[in-house]
């Protein structure tokens, strides 16, 4: 092991590439699709830094954390052999596996913990791991040899490839094997934090094809122009905005690296003025690592950065979105401020008896209120993936602390030497709290971690979300006014001079994806509050839930969803989420279809296909019903759902009837598109809803402990006034 404290020196271009959100979730079958992997010169900007070691003229860097350290691979200190590097906090050290003829790096975590593979005496390839500065063997069951290219933050899992007895290469994760269907060789190489796999197959033509491997399972590949012209086609890398970073060889020629989506098309990446460039990995920032050749024959690592213009382009950019009501039953305000990236929900509603807010938690579909004990209020405006919220209470004077929910208790959390803090943001890469506070003079600040956040001469400052090293918030300065701002990873703040910024009573930045999308609120004097969707450099849109009085959104998922509330005629508040897509489908999901519904019994016809099928549970959430009935036409029966059933009750579907009972008249609108089937549709009523003047019906559910089956029970309902009694199958 040899050990250096060095410094990388740096070296800094700037070059034209482009870079795009994309999901790999197309259709639900697998599928092959043909695409030109050179998209044609887009706007955005890349810096390039060199990284080098002095003394070392190999340094094939191959991966790195998001905290920029590195590994890879360097010569031995004879230059007899290759072994495995790691460039941690500008510590150089090298590591080479007793007995091996090379040891190989290609993976590093968060922690600091690389893998690779090593070659034996023999010429084989086995799996190793780098823990606590000691390297251990990890073969993949089954293998003759196995090679390793990718660490999951999110799980830990290992990802790469391994040979079988028979000669057989397949891809793994984890402790799952990946086969692509018909393929002589499947090679994975790493796994983002949605369970996206990206890598690459050989057909048996010999003919490379990437593909991902979506976290449902299903294997989407590309067929790639001129592939026959190419020696290999590999996919390293993927981060959480699915942006991906892969090399190719075309027959006769250097290596190439090119950057971008599937969908959207990839341009090639060169470090200016290198022989071949050589891209690994990409960090959640959208940053490019690998190695490139300079015309001296040397190697050198570097890190292309996307860049970060300082002003804001007036164009606005082209966002599209289906719409999807959040509700649960029986509840009126349901201010949903924050969620997971696995649609688990966070925010605020009214406490049981109506009288102050309480902050809630909508998990695996459970709905949960939760009170700091003696609070006035208690507000949550933060979740992390791990399902821990977090926010602040109101105390009986009237000041802020901060709360943090773990494991089903809330406890106090007060930034340090402050008289009031409120939190907004958890991180969930480090768990680090974001927010504001309070000192004793009054002057209000930023916080992330232990870091305090001040923008330059501000009076206030806001400080709301970090992702991928970005902080974003607002400020109010010397007069009055508010400016949103980005502060980036190395400390620098980017804000912008809102047009009209005096005409605003606020604006905040609530949340940023490693995409670098936004989302932030605003409210013009006299006016709603209103919510806005984009970047700093492209401008910013609004985004408003179809047929809402206000549309409020508070967060950003890596996906580019974005969730919130909105209320709707009847004043109440009601959560949302709106997924990105395309033009297309955001305009076929856009019909709107508003609907009153008096008090008691009504007779409603849903008028239009939501996005998400739609249950008597939905249905109850979003009209504020009480209760639903359906006719079951096979059996001649009426069927009820009430809140208090133990599941979501019969789907929904267009051209059918549905009673339903309000306790209150409801104002408010359907989205989505026509129906699909149209021959039930043509009986449905010309209008959306009745109102039934002289009708009654009261239904009755529940859930037959301890009963494994319900066929042969009946329900027996009594009126103990009159004696009258119901029998019911179940």
């Amino acid at each position: 092991m040899q050990i250096n404290q060095v410094k990388p020196s740096f070296l800094f271009y700037t070059f034209a590439l482009f870079l795009c959100l994309n999901f790999f979730f197309l259709s639900d079958s697998a599928a092959q699709i043909s695409t030109e992997p050179i998209a044609a010169p887009a706007d955005s900007n890349y810096t390039f830094e060199s990284i080098d070691v002095p003394g070392v003229d190999f340094l094939e860097l191959t991966a790195s954390s998001d905290f920029e350290d590195y590994a890879g691979n360097t010569r031995s200190a004879d230059g007899q052999k290759i072994v495995g590097f790691t460039l941690i906090d500008g510590v150089f050290t090298t590591y080479d596996f007793p007995g091996s003829q090379n040891t190989y790096f290609y993976a590093l975590g968060n922690n600091g913990q690389a893998a690779g593979h090593y070659e034996d005496s023999d010429g084989l390839y086995h799996g190793l791991i780098l823990e606590n500065g000691e390297l251990r063997q990890h073969d993949f069951p089954g293998a003759v040899q196995t090679f390793i290219y990718g660490i999951s933050d999110a799980t830990g899992a290992l990802t790469g490839n391994w040979i079988d007895a028979s000669g057989i290469r397949r891809g793994f994760t984890g402790d799952t094997i990946i086969e692509f269907p018909g393929a002589v060789a499947t090679y994975a190489d790493f796994v983002n934090a949605s369970g996206g796999v990206v890598g690459s197959y050989i057909d048996a033509e010999g003919l490379y094809h990437p593909y991902v491997r979506t976290p449902n399972g299903r294997l989407v590949s590309l067929d790639l122009p001129r592939a026959d012209s190419l020696d290999f086609y590999y996919v390293h890398g993927i981060n959480d905005a699915s942006v991906i970073v892969s090399r190719a060889k075309p027959v006769d020629g250097v290596t190439l690296t090119y950057v971008g989506t599937f969908r959207e098309g990839l341009e090639e990446l060169q470090v200016p003025g290198s022989v071949s460039t050589e891209g690994w990995n990409i960090n959640q920032d959208g940053s490019i690592v690998g190695y490139y050749d300079s015309v001296d024959g040397r190697r050198h690592g570097f890190i292309a950065r996307p860049a970060v213009d300082d002003e804001l382009v007036v164009a606005p950019t082209d966002l599209n979105y289906t719409f999807e009501s959040i509700d649960v039953p029986g509840v009126e305000f349901l201010e949903l401020t924050a969620s997971s990236d696995f649609e688990d929900y966070a925010g605020n509603t009214l406490s049981a008896d109506g009288q102050k807010i309480v902050g809630f938690t909508l998990i695996d579909g459970v709905f949960e209120r939760h009170d700091f004990p003696g609070s006035e209020n208690t507000y949550f405006y933060a979740l992390g993936n791990s399902g821990q919220a977090a926010g602040h209470y109101e105390d009986s004077d009237g000041l802020f602390h901060g709360v943090v929910l773990e494991d089903g208790e809330l406890r106090q959390y007060d930034f340090p030497g402050a008289i009031q803090t409120e939190i907004y943001g958890i991180s969930d890469a480090t768990g680090a709290l974001t927010g504001n506070y309070i000192d004793a003079s009054g002057a209000r600040r930023g916080f992330s971690g232990d870091e305090i956040i001040e923008f330059p001469e501000a009076p206030e400052t806001y400080a709301d979300f970090v992702s991928a090293g970005r902080l974003v918030g607002s400020y109010i300065d010397a007069d009055g006014v508010y400016h949103p701002y980005v502060r980036t990873p190395e400390g620098r703040f980017i804000s912008i001079d809102l047009p009209q910024a005096a005409q605003f009573e606020y604006f905040f930045v609530h949340g940023i994806n490693d995409a670098g999308t936004l989302v932030g609120r605003s409210k013009r004097v006299g006016e709603v509050p209103r919510t806005h969707v984009g970047t700093f450099r492209h401008g910013l849109e609004e985004l408003k839930f179809p047929g809402s009085v206000s549309t409020e959104g508070y967060n950003i998922n890596q996906d580019g969803s974005v969730v919130g509330n909105y209320k709707s005629a009847d004043g109440r508040t009601h959560g949302f989420i709106a997924r990105p897509t395309t033009e297309a489908v955001a305009d076929y999901f856009s019909n709107t279809y508003h609907v009153t519904l008096t008090k008691g019994l009504n007779m409603i016809s849903v008028p239009l296909a939501p996005p998400k099928p739609m249950t008597a549970k939905t249905l109850a959430a979003l009209t504020g019903a009480t209760t639903v009935i359906t006719l079951d036409t096979g059996h001649q029966q009426f069927v009820g759902w009430t809140p208090s059933a133990p599941d979501a009750g019969f789907p929904i579907e267009g051209g059918q009837g549905y009673i339903v009972n309000v306790p209150e008249t409801r104002q408010f609108a359907f989205v989505g598109s026509e129906w699909t089937n149209q021959e039930r549709a043509a009986a449905a009523p010309a209008i959306a809803a009745e109102t039934a003047q002289h009708g009654w019906a009261f239904v009755v559910s529940g859930h037959l402990a301890g009963k494994l089956a319900f066929d042969s029970y009946t329900v027996i309902v009594r009126n103990t006034r009159t004696n009258s009694a119901i029998t019911a199958s179940v």
